[in-house]
């Protein structure tokens, strides 16, 4: 399967020595890379390539925050799906990306001119009103994969992270003269350039790199069977691979970029947390219940150990577990043994507690609550088998059903629910300190203020 190209934009050769100067400035490491001077022609292309980055845009080690503007207008909720791509680098290494609308250092547009970025420090030479990454035809109906594909490819350039396809370990692996046919053929490229872009291995020297190409990076793209050597396609990358995550955070260590937080577990097992009453909480995958005691990491005190249970709740001083069979059990203060069944219903799904209540709904959409005897001190609220989820905070329950609509109950079992939205893109709601949250399709966050 063909995929569209990208092309790595290059200064114009009367803004090499200045970029090579600045780029010293921000980093004193970078030397200017002169084995990019291959890379002059204007229709340069990408067809695979991987993290190897060029020392001389390199932002250096104390990390990237970029500032990030949009040249034509696209709507909020495009600009926050393109921007939280770019920032999907930041998962892995000290990378930021900012909106804003004042002298933006990246400048994005979509013309109808391919997909283009800079590299690294060169968007900085850029003029103001000239865009530095081109994202042809974007929208909001473009294909999820396109985002995770493109932009942060693109992204990637930014950072300083050219094409792979010039490492000699793939470089030697095509075969020149088909080479040569296939890309005058598919993209129009003359001999000289296909050459420049694909046949030429660029000097190792010039860069920081990674051992040998990763054929499945995001900066890696597709090359077809038919032009290898040994017949075997480079498949080219995706998303992010774990190789990309390692090797950007070694370029660009993250560290502590935000000390305001301190760290009070590590734990891989923990799928997780609640809080309440002054406490806090951690559930492992493996059921184990945690309290948090006062001593980051060292500091948690195990409170069960059952493999069963699949979630937890707290209101107040009171803690809730419930287990993959609909078992519900309020813990009574000793760890382990200290735990009182309040019910015993396969049917049983959620739990949710608040304003000293403990609620449960059931796979049939049935809502109860709890009045005070175990197992049989329950009473229904409603029955409808629409209701998917329930939320509560303080003395106010609320619940979702699967085509949106979310309804608040007002104190009669059954008829006493009033409904307060009919959103059919909403897919999750939260209730805390006085207010009442929906979650959309989209990521789109709404609060309730009726």
């Amino acid at each position: 399967m063909e995929r569209p190209s990208c092309s790595i934009k290059v200064l114009p050769s009367d803004q090499w020595i200045d970029a090579a100067a600045a780029a010293v400035e921000i980093n004193p490491t970078n030397a200017p890379a002169t084995q990019a001077l291959r890379l002059s022609m204007p229709d340069t292309v990408i067809e695979p390539a991987h993290l190897a980055l060029l020392t001389s845009k390199y932002w250096g080690s104390g990390g990237v925050r970029l500032t990030v503007g949009f040249m034509d207008g696209p709507a909020a909720d495009l600009r926050a799906r393109i921007l939280s791509h770019m920032n999907a680098w930041g998962s892995y290494s000290n990378v930021q990306f900012l909106e804003t609308a004042t002298d933006p250092q990246v400048r994005i547009n979509r013309a109808a001119d391919g997909y283009w970025s800079y590299l690294g420090t060169d968007v900085l030479h850029i003029a103001a009103d000239q865009p530095t990454m081109n994202l042809q035809g974007f929208s909001m109906a473009t294909a999820d994969s396109e985002f995770y594909r493109v932009i942060r490819h693109e992204t990637g350039h930014t950072l300083g992270f050219p094409h792979e396809h010039t490492r000699d370990d793939i470089v030697n692996r095509i075969d020149r003269a088909k080479a040569l046919e296939y890309f005058e053929r598919t993209q129009g490229w003359s001999e000289a350039q296909v050459i420049a872009q694909v046949l030429t291995p660029m000097d190792n020297s010039a860069l920081i790199a990674t051992a040998k190409a990763d054929p499945v990076s995001i900066m890696c793209y597709w090359l077809p069977a038919s032009i290898m050597k040994d017949s075997v396609a480079v498949d080219g990358g995706t998303d992010i691979d774990p190789l990309d995550q390692q090797f950007a955070g070694q370029v660009y260590p993250r560290g502590n970029p935000f000390p305001q937080w301190l760290e009070l577990d590590d734990n891989p097992a923990t799928v997780d947390i609640v809080a309440s009453g002054g406490n806090l909480y951690q559930l492992h995958n493996s059921g184990r219940i945690w309290i948090y005691t006062g001593t980051p990491h060292t500091g948690w005190m195990e409170l069960d150990n059952n493999p069963a249970t699949a979630q937890i709740a707290a209101d107040g001083g009171n803690l809730y577990q419930r287990h993959q069979d609909g078992r519900i059990w309020i813990y009574t203060g000793t760890p382990h043994t200290g735990w009182l069944e309040l019910d015993n219903n396969p049917a049983t799904v959620g739990i949710v507690a608040a304003g000293g209540n403990l609620y449960q709904l059931h796979n049939s959409g049935r809502i109860w609550i709890y009045t005070g005897t175990p197992h049989t001190g329950w009473l229904e609220l409603d029955n409808n088998p629409l209701t998917v989820e329930i939320a509560a905070d303080g003395g106010a329950l609320y619940q979702r059903h699967d085509n949106g609509n979310i309804w608040i109950y007002t104190g009669t079992p059954h008829t006493g629910w009033l409904q307060v939205d009919g959103n059919s893109q909403t897919v999750d709601i939260i209730a805390g300190s006085g207010h009442l949250y929906q979650r959309h399709s989209s990521g789109r966050i709404w609060i309730y203020t009726g």
